[in-house]
């Protein structure tokens, strides 16, 4: 920050150095500066007059020239003699609209001086004070000017206006600005186009795009040309940024359509995120059809949020053609790929039956559909506990395709049996997984054992259980809590010795039962047949 300069101890200090230039005046001929010359000066080369030098003043002061100002401040008072005055103050003042040199503690200084001097500001002198304030903002120092304004009468200019509001601005007191926006236009006050600019940028700096899109909006009506471009790209970009459909759909459509926009390849996935995450089909479109016009390649990304953006549409059949289409290019579909649809089939029961026929007829089209794609079908008439709706569909697209289906279908499918209670199914599907050569994992192995368990009445018993039980233990699969608690209760129920050995296996793996042990207990001992032979 630059030094205030003090005009009454400047004055004083080197008024007796005026007086003697003054008085050596007759001995040498001088130009306005006090130098020596020879010949008569050149107005190119220096002002000829006070009233030269005074406009002079003016120029620099308006421009923030802060050193020009202050050199020809010190000249006018020691060469020519200016005591200190509202004008020079007042240039003074003005210069520190420098946003290098400029600040607001040397206004405030140059008015505690002018106090002291008994040298009141007039309008001039107020707005300049305020146009420094609108670089260097201070909030008491402009209240105090505003109101040492009002006590004066001294109205502000339009202009001044602008300059309290981008103070404001400036000062993210966002409340105020805005209400002074709205006063500057009530009035019919010229808006200087960049200080719509300055709103836009701050208020979306803010993430405030609402705000910075309605001031767009009712600019754009009045005077589009009014908007700069920089403005129009930076609200598409913080508004697809940040999944804001309205402000992206709006300058997608005013701007981007127009021809009047081109967005980047960053902002392109960014829309098309904003499309996605609110389904909006139409924009989706355009901004994939932009993407393959620029020759980019679709990515696994891209398709997954295309397919996100139909699933929350709600159009499933066109989501269901880009799995299809992803697959078709590379892409390797898996469950994550398939979520969207899933959740948007969930939403309603008869739309798992209309996916069906979609990809049926998918499926004639293209003779094979990804198995994410059935995965996923399957999954929506388990949800609605239509095992048979989802088994017709894995014969469909499976015993007569090429494709294999990976175990999760068949763990989806041995988990529907054993809540419909179906160990006929159950036992079907277990043979298909050793025909396709599919390889069990654990998962696989609890959900038989759970089926077969929840069936004792059936042919076998619960013995198939213990079969696989202990088949998953040679694998090295480890049963899960429930599938011991399961096996516990079948056997306290029948008084099945085998409750013991289960029960020091689950106590010797530290699997917490306590709060069941005690009951299992007490039902296998109910019983003669029950007791343990070890104790």
């Amino acid at each position: 920050m630059r030094r205030a300069i003090f005009l009454g101890q400047f004055w004083a200090a080197n008024r007796t150095a005026y007086q003697q230039l003054k008085s050596d005046s007759s001995d040498t001929e001088r130009n306005g500066y006090g130098f020596e010359t020879s010949e008569e000066p050149s107005a190119s080369v220096a002002p000829t007059s006070v009233q030269d030098r005074y406009e002079l003043l003016e120029l620099a002061a308006s421009a923030g020239k802060l050193a020009e100002v202050e050199r020809l401040v010190k000249d006018l008072m020691l060469k020519d003699g200016e005591r200190p005055n509202l004008k020079l103050y007042t240039a003074l003042i003005k210069a520190n609209v420098s946003a290098e040199n400029g600040s607001a503690e040397v206004v405030a200084s140059i008015r505690r001086e002018m106090e002291e001097a008994k040298i009141s500001p007039d309008s001039g002198t107020y707005h300049a004070m305020l146009k420094t304030l609108a670089i260097h903002p201070d909030f008491q120092l402009r209240n105090q000017i505003l109101q040492e304004m009002r006590h004066h009468w001294v109205e502000l200019t339009a202009e001044g206006w602008c300059d309290v509001t981008i103070s404001l601005l400036r000062e993210q007191n966002i409340e105020l600005a805005l209400q002074n926006l709205d006063h500057i236009i009530q009035e019919e006050i010229a808006v200087p186009n960049w200080l719509y600019d300055s709103f836009i940028y701050t208020l979306l700096e803010l993430e405030e795009v609402n705000e910075a899109m309605g001031i767009i909006r009712n600019r754009s009506t009045d005077s589009p040309k009014s908007i700069s471009a920089t403005a129009w790209f930076q609200l598409l970009a913080v508004a697809s940024q940040a999944l804001h459909l309205e402000g992206t759909n709006y300058v997608w459509r005013s701007r981007v359509k127009a021809g009047f926009l081109i967005p980047t390849d960053g902002m392109c996935l960014n829309i098309l995120d904003t499309a996605a995450r609110h389904g909006d089909q139409d924009l989706a479109t355009d901004v994939i059809e932009m993407i393959r016009s620029r020759e980019m390649s679709l990515t696994t990304d891209l398709y997954e949020t295309l397919i996100e953006t139909y699933a929350k549409s709600g159009d499933i059949e066109k989501a269901l053609a880009v799995l299809c289409e992803m697959s078709d290019n590379g892409g390797n579909p898996g469950q994550m790929s398939t979520v969207p649809i899933s959740e948007a089939l969930g939403q309603d029961p008869e739309r798992p039956l209309a996916a069906f026929e979609h990809l049926r007829k998918l499926r004639d089209a293209r003779s094979v559909v990804p198995s994410a794609a059935i995965a996923c079908i399957i999954d929506s008439f388990l949800n609605i506990e239509d095992l048979d709706t989802a088994l017709d569909c894995y014969k469909l697209f499976y015993t007569k395709s090429s494709s294999k289906p990976e175990v999760g279908v068949f763990n989806a499918l041995i988990k529907g049996c054993r809540i419909s209670g179906r160990k006929d199914i159950a036992f079907f599907l277990a043979s298909e997984m050793v025909e396709l050569g599919v390889e069990p994992d654990s998962i696989t192995y609890d959900r038989l054992v759970l089926v077969c368990a929840k069936c004792p009445d059936e042919v076998g018993g619960y013995d198939d259980a213990f079969r696989y039980f202990d088949e998953m233990k040679r694998r090295g699969f480890v049963p899960r809590n429930g599938t011991y608690l399961q096996l516990l209760q079948n056997c306290a129920q029948a008084q099945d010795s085998r409750f013991w050995m289960l029960l020091e296996e689950v106590e010797a793996s530290g699997m917490k039962i306590d709060k069941y042990k005690d009951g299992l207990v007490n039902a296998m001992t109910a019983k003669p047949g029950g007791t343990n032979k070890s104790k």
